[in-house]
């Protein structure tokens, strides 16, 4: 996907997340992170994030079914083994990105979709598990 947008800037992963070398996650818990970035970045990042996964990692992540979401991401705890805690740090909305299933499945290379649940308040639960890259 960026290669096909000429205006997209590659982030600096190692920078922004700093994330060590040689090191891999059972579990990663992207929380709303998704909505806040245009599908090209989501690319870049799962592209970056496959360097830690082994086959079987599975990703968390909620994403926004709103015409409006939070203007700043949202803090999110875990409560217990059932419930997350969560603050939002403004009242400012912004316009919902609205990520679709199929175009979320074309920039997550390499994941497929385990499980999806719809909430009452309008958001979806994913959790994609890592199967490695098709060759």
């Amino acid at each position: 996907m960026p290669s096909e947008d000429p205006g997209f800037v590659e982030p600096d992963w190692d920078h922004l997340l700093g994330l060590p070398g040689g090191r891999s996650c059972d579990v990663i818990l992207a929380w709303d992170l998704l909505n806040y970035l245009e599908l090209p970045a989501v690319c870049s990042l799962i592209g970056y994030l496959k360097r830690f996964c082994r086959p079987g990692t599975v990703l968390f992540t909620l994403i926004f079914d709103q015409k409006q979401m939070p203007n700043e991401i949202t803090v999110y705890s875990i409560k217990d083994e059932s419930h997350l805690n969560y603050e939002n740090t403004g009242s400012e909305m912004r316009v919902c990105p609205r990520h679709q299933p199929r175009a979320l499945a074309l920039a997550m290379k390499g994941f497929r979709t385990s499980d999806s649940f719809r909430l009452k308040n309008g958001i979806i639960e994913y959790l994609f598990e890592y199967e490695g890259d098709v060759v």
